[in-house]
């Protein structure tokens, strides 16, 4: 992941804006490695799930802050559980 420390902090806060009481991650298919490729996923966790334009209004402010970079935003319920959210809960980066 290519994401600087003020672009982390962003991240947080804006999606801590529309819900307080989140678990937020980052997690790339390169991880582990210092290389610019693919995307990034931003995955939510919070008692509910966001909404269409709650994620519109993240994604906007993420792409018009951090023009080029690829983020996926990934919103789900405190209690889904799946492989993926237990790899990217042990592997992701959680802000």
């Amino acid at each position: 992941m290519n994401i600087t420390s003020l672009q982390r902090s962003f991240i947080k806060d804006k999606v801590a804006s529309i819900l307080p009481e989140c678990r937020i991650y980052l997690f790339s298919s390169c991880n582990h490695c210092d290389k610019v490729l693919g995307d990034t996923d931003v995955i939510i966790f919070a008692e509910r799930v966001l909404t269409y334009d709650e994620i519109e209004e993240i994604r906007y402010s993420l792409q018009k802050t951090f023009y080029g970079e690829r983020l996926n935003i990934i919103s789900h319920k405190n209690d889904f559980e799946s492989y993926y959210t237990n790899y990217v809960t042990t592997e992701g980066e959680k802000l």
